[in-house]
């Protein structure tokens, strides 16, 4: 972002490298006999689909943690122990439903869990696009829990659907298969949340920008309303001007910031959505499924 992104000779020079060193990778682990990475793995339906969607969900999960304590520091200027208490309810409730969607995940469709955990997933996400400035801690509850909840429900269930119908000696490499590409997925998620961020308040501060002047009559009366105020608390004219618009500034970047992360919240809510018609692609799995003990749990 701070490059320009393909106008940088440099940028350009790591994206063929990153290309070229991609594509290499691809080629020796397919022809190796002992793999590190056993994408062969992905000849199966059920896996490869089932790793796009881990792919999809790890970049709404992880996209969406780091924006929210982002969002509670640097805008809502929340210290770090009040955004841990804040984020402490939803870790708890992604505890307790994966430990009962794992429970649950025997007697229902296992798609049908992934679909209604990504609905509760989209559905804080949209609550907390409707933050502003003067939110409080109360305000982030149940969004946070219902975000939890979501991705609870989708964990277990979604490895379930990627493992089922391996042979039981594909499964260790399958699961590290599974696990890399949802660590390129979170890592995806992160380094997109933080350059859209740069971008969404930039472009939100230029459109506020536009109605913010001195040939605005809301502006001008902001400005006296400050001045005054300052003047009042003893600064001479020309301090007490410079301070208000230093505050009107801190208020028009702030907005920018607010607008910026609704947009991300909801963006990182519709990145999992939009991936569900996927999940038509995926037989039901069979009792058991998935579960072949400690090698795929760990």
């Amino acid at each position: 972002q701070r490059e320009d992104w393909f106008d940088s000779r440099l940028i350009v020079g790591l994206a063929a490298v990153a290309v070229v060193g991609s594509a290499l990778l691809v080629w020796r682990e397919l022809t190796a006999e002992r793999p590190a990475i056993d994408l062969r793995v992905l000849r199966h339906r059920q896996m490869w689909v089932g790793t796009v969607l881990g792919v999809m969900v790890s970049i709404s999960l992880f996209g969406s943690v780091f924006v929210l304590p982002v969002f509670l520091q640097g805008t809502l200027h929340m210290t770090a122990w009040q955004t841990g208490m804040i984020i402490l309810p939803g870790a708890l409730a992604t505890a307790v439903s994966m430990a009962l969607s794992g429970k649950i995940s025997r007697y229902l469709d296992a798609r049908l869990l992934v679909a209604s955990g990504s609905l509760f997933f989209f559905s804080s996400m949209w609550m907390l696009s409707r933050i502003t400035a003067q939110s409080g801690a109360g305000d982030f509850f149940w969004p946070l829990i219902l975000r939890g909840m979501g991705l609870g429900v989708v964990f277990v269930p979604l490895t379930t659907i990627t493992l089922s119908g391996l042979d039981l000696k594909e499964i260790p490499q399958a699961t590290g298969v599974s696990n890399f590409f949802r660590q390129l997925g979170a890592s995806l998620g992160i380094a997109l949340m933080a350059t859209l961020l740069v971008h969404y308040t930039q472009e939100s501060r230029a459109v506020l920008a536009t109605h913010v002047s001195w040939y605005d009559f809301a502006t001008r009366a902001r400005l006296d309303q400050l001045v005054h105020a300052f003047v009042g608390r003893g600064a001479d004219a020309l301090t007490a001007q410079s301070r208000a618009l230093a505050v009107l500034q801190g208020q028009l970047m702030q907005q920018a910031s607010i607008l910026a992360f609704s947009r991300l919240y909801l963006l990182s809510g519709l990145v999992l959505v939009v991936s569900m018609p996927l999940l038509l692609l995926l037989r039901k799995p069979r009792a058991g499924a998935g579960r072949p003990g400690p090698v795929a749990a760990e």
